[in-house]
C-alpha cells in the first residue's frame, strides 16, 4: 500500500561565511546535501523538499521571506552527487 505524510521541519542552520555569500542559499543546500545523504538510510522511502523559507526568527510560524519552490528530492540530489542522473525509486 502506497503511503504519504506530510511533516512540518523547522530547521535553523548556522555558520561562519564571508560578508558576500549567500548565506541563505549555502544553508539550503547544506539542507538539501543532509537529505541526500540520509536517503541511504532508508532507500524505500522518498523525500522531496516541498519548500524553504528564511524565517525572521526562531518563533516565527507565517513570517517569511524569499519563499521558494525546491521540486528536487533527496534521492535526485543523491544521484546528481553520484552521477548526475540517477534516482531511488521507492519499492512497491
Amino acid at each position: 500500500m502506497r503511503k504519504s505524510i506530510i511533516l512540518k521541519v523547522k530547521l535553523k542552520v548556522e555558520g561562519d561565511a564571508a560578508p558576500a555569500a549567500d548565506f541563505e542559499q549555502l544553508a539550503l543546500q547544506a539542507v538539501r546535501d543532509i537529505l541526500a545523504a540520509g536517503s541511504a538510510q532508508q532507500p524505500l522511502l522518498k523525500v522531496t523538499l516541498k519548500e524553504s523559507r528564511e524565517s525572521s526568527n526562531d518563533d516565527d510560524e507565517a513570517g517569511s521571506t524569499n519563499a521558494k519552490e525546491a521540486g528536487s528530492t533527496a534521492a535526485s540530489e543523491a544521484g546528481k552527487a553520484a552521477d548526475g542522473n540517477a534516482q531511488a525509486t521507492p519499492g512497491k
